[in-house]
């Protein structure tokens, strides 16, 4: 049973992952200059099949296959218009978004900007849930519960653990993330005598 079931409660969850490709689709310029101020516009030419792409300063448009589109645009803004772009069917449905590490490849404040999506009930209306993994504490700060933050532990034995947040922290007040990096919960983080023992590793293979 994945971690998706233990918390939905449901066995069966389709999970559909990130082809970090460039979606078929014209991208709304707000989508795009929030991860590559420097496009002026991407619009997708279904008839054709390629993408025009404009840089801003640039006098000519590019036309491009998605695989140049792909290779020229970075791949934050690729997997950022891809994010928007499944935030946005979740939300205008009522669904489930799942995203493993949603952090990779993108901004701290833009990720947060998506998790804030789906905590208003202005941009979330029909009660959609986004239920991602991350190894950057300091997202956690963005939510404003406690009550639907897991941990993912690992004891002495090495065996690991789930567990929920607000049954290990009664107090409110405490910063999620402060909480995480100080190994409050513990098994949250890696043992100091084992992060030590790398360092000594590199420093005597560096200085030989």
């Amino acid at each position: 049973m994945s971690i998706v079931s233990v918390i939905t409660g449901k066995k069966m969850v389709s999970v559909e992952s990130p082809e970090r490709t460039l979606p078929l689709t014209s991208l709304p310029t707000p989508v795009v200059q929030a991860f590559d101020p420097s496009v002026e516009y991407l619009v997708w030419n279904k008839e054709n099949q390629v993408f025009h792409l404009k840089f801003k300063g640039e006098r000519a448009e590019r036309v491009m296959n998605v695989a140049i589109a792909t290779s020229v645009l970075s791949n934050g803004t690729i997997l950022g218009a891809e994010l928007v772009n499944q935030a946005i069917t979740a939300l205008r449905n009522g669904g489930y978004l799942i995203v493993d590490e949603i952090e990779t490849g993108l901004n701290r404040s833009l990720v947060g900007t998506v998790i804030e999506l789906f905590a208003s009930p202005v941009t979330n209306p029909h009660g959609a849930t986004l239920l991602f993994s991350t190894h950057y504490s300091e997202l956690l700060d963005v939510l404003r519960r406690k009550d639907n933050v897991f941990v993912l532990v690992r004891d002495d034995s090495f065996k690991t653990e789930l567990i929920k947040y607000s049954e290990r922290i009664n107090r409110i007040e405490n910063k999620k993330s402060d909480v995480i990096i100080n190994n409050v919960i513990k098994g949250s983080m890696p043992k100091y005598p084992d992060v030590q023992a790398m360092r000594e590793y590199v420093c005597e293979h560096i200085n030989g």
